[in-house]
């Protein structure tokens, strides 16, 4: 009976949320205009492991419609999220990997989280950003998280 009960407040938390990191996106992107425009580098893994994995190609737009959308090496990326980031100048792009990143190779990641790196006190014209990446298993904690970097050069 509790489950029964706690179903449909879970529900409302659920929509809620899905509902701010929407108008969360709105009211970011408007404000930081800089950040639209088709955004594409060649990023690698950073573990020495997976350097068999080579570069990987990111291409991630930012539109006028406050909507995200990218390719991330052989995978799209979807259920995308943008939010100002609390540790550095900049901002944290989410999404997930519809497919494996590459198609012969296999990884067990699908959580991506870019952090985009704003050079200090520029926060206006930017053709070119510095980025880290990080592939998980989820968006919070994960110890075996795989952490790359990516010049990401702004293209249109």
């Amino acid at each position: 009976m509790k489950n029964f009960i706690l179903f449909p407040f879970m529900s409302l938390i659920i929509i809620s949320t899905i509902s701010c990191s929407s108008q969360q996106n709105n009211d970011l992107i408007s404000s930081n205009q800089y950040l639209i425009g088709k955004w594409v580098g060649n990023g690698k893994f950073l573990d020495k492991n997976l350097q068999h994995f080579g570069l990987v190609s990111f291409e991630i737009e930012i539109k006028k419609d406050n909507t995200i959308t990218g390719k991330i090496g052989d995978a799209l990326l979807i259920e995308t999220a943008i939010k100002k980031a609390k540790n550095f100048n900049g901002f944290e792009v989410y999404g997930i990997l519809d497919t494996k990143l590459k198609k012969d190779k296999e990884l067990n990641r699908k959580h991506l989280i870019i952090l985009l790196n704003l050079p200090k006190g520029q926060n206006e014209i930017i053709n070119k950003i510095d980025a880290d990446f990080h592939l998980k298993t989820n968006f919070t904690f994960d110890f075996g998280m795989k952490v790359g970097n990516v010049q990401l050069v702004l293209v249109k």
